[in-house]
């Protein structure tokens, strides 16, 4: 999703969108609260892109400020259903995703859920070219 959904201003990080927070702070506690639902779910991942460049010194700072953002998100989600945090607090993290400059969308905020059995196969995946 584009980040100004979220944000007012597009990249302002004072104010955080309320309509949109409090239709997704329901999804997430809807499909939490469900048991069958929940037993599927391992991680919810908030994560934020930003583009990285030549400069490492300026990736690093885009770096601390986009994860500051997505922590902001997080935050916010948990203040529009304070349930969220304190019931279901362990299944969120917020990241900061670098992605390529050339990339059209490199401004999106993304929501994912993460499968219990496919968080632990795609790591054995990954990890797999070490083993040979």
């Amino acid at each position: 999703m584009d980040q100004s959904l979220f944000f007012k201003g597009g990249h302002n990080t004072k104010g955080v969108e309320p309509e949109v927070l409090n239709k997704l702070s329901r999804i997430f506690l809807s499909a939490l609260s469900n048991e069958d639902l929940r037993e599927h779910i391992s991680l919810i991942i908030v994560s934020i892109r930003f583009p990285l460049g030549p400069n490492p010194e300026f990736n690093r700072i885009m770096s601390l400020q986009t994860q500051q953002r997505a922590w902001l998100l997080l935050n916010a989600l948990y203040a529009a259903e304070p349930l969220l945090e304190k019931k279901y607090g362990t299944y969120f993290t917020a990241a900061a995703l670098p992605v390529s400059s050339a990339l059209k969308e490199n401004n999106w905020i993304e929501l994912r859920m993460v499968q219990t059995d496919r968080l632990h196969i795609e790591v054995l995946q990954r990890f797999e070219k070490y083993m040979q």
